[in-house]
């Protein structure tokens, strides 16, 4: 089961309430939401205890450096995750070493893939990206074009 493309902050929330109340949701596709700040944290809430979901999608959610620490937090707790799309979110090398290094600090991470493709990250990602993909014993493909 699986929902992609749902218009508007709102009711994206609303169905992250409902998926915390049962956890069947394998894949959650909220593109494009404008979730803010606390969408990212309702959101990582659920990602944080979930056993089912396998595939996330928060691109351009506007989520921003605030929100990224409950993304990385719920990331480095999950141990279902295959597949995570967070590109167009604002990160910067900033908060993607959020990500990274709290990920590199997960071994029960099963994520195989990440697009960081036209994030304009520079070299300043190197280390914390390198030091993720060291330890990582699932990932098996990185996008970093246009960067």
């Amino acid at each position: 089961m699986g929902i992609s493309n749902i218009e508007g902050k709102e009711a994206a929330l609303g169905l992250v309430s409902i998926f915390k109340a049962k956890d069947q949701m394998q894949s959650v596709g909220l593109k494009g939401c404008n979730l803010g700040v606390d969408g990212a944290k309702a959101v990582a809430e659920y990602v944080s205890v979930s056993a089912s979901l396998t595939s996330l999608n928060l691109l351009n959610n506007d989520i921003g450096p605030e929100g990224v620490k409950a993304v990385a937090d719920a990331l480095s707790v999950n141990a279902s995750l295959t597949e995570c799309r967070l590109r167009g979110n604002r990160y910067g090398v900033e908060g993607w070493s959020v990500i990274f290094n709290a990920l590199r600090n997960a071994p029960n991470s099963k994520i195989t893939t990440w697009d960081l493709s036209g994030e304009r990250l520079g070299p300043e990602i190197a280390k914390p990206l390198s030091e993720y993909i060291s330890v990582s014993g699932s990932l098996t493909k990185l996008d970093i074009r246009w960067n």
